[in-house]
């Protein structure tokens, strides 16, 4: 029996006993952990994307290469001051 199938069934208990606020707290912990999975993988997912994409030397799309930037800094002119 997973975790997963215990959890319902303590919440599904609580529900018998009337312990009503018990089985929204089990209850929303069996969400939170299904969604913290599911954000997860899809985070996974994301980064495996963006890494492929940053270490290959020739993109599998050429529309979607994209090219470095490089910053280029301006020349800071000296300000004059007024001696007294």
């Amino acid at each position: 029996m997973s975790d997963s199938t215990e959890q319902i069934r303590t919440m599904m208990q609580q529900w018998a006993d009337g312990k009503l606020t018990d089985a929204q707290n089990t209850f929303d912990n069996i969400a939170g952990e299904k969604a913290d999975n599911l954000v997860t993988a899809r985070k996974a997912e994301i980064a495996a994307t963006v890494y492929n994409n940053v270490i290959s030397d020739e993109p599998s799309d050429p529309e979607m290469a994209v090219e470095p930037e490089t910053e280029v800094e301006e020349p800071v002119e000296a300000e004059e001051h007024e001696e007294v």
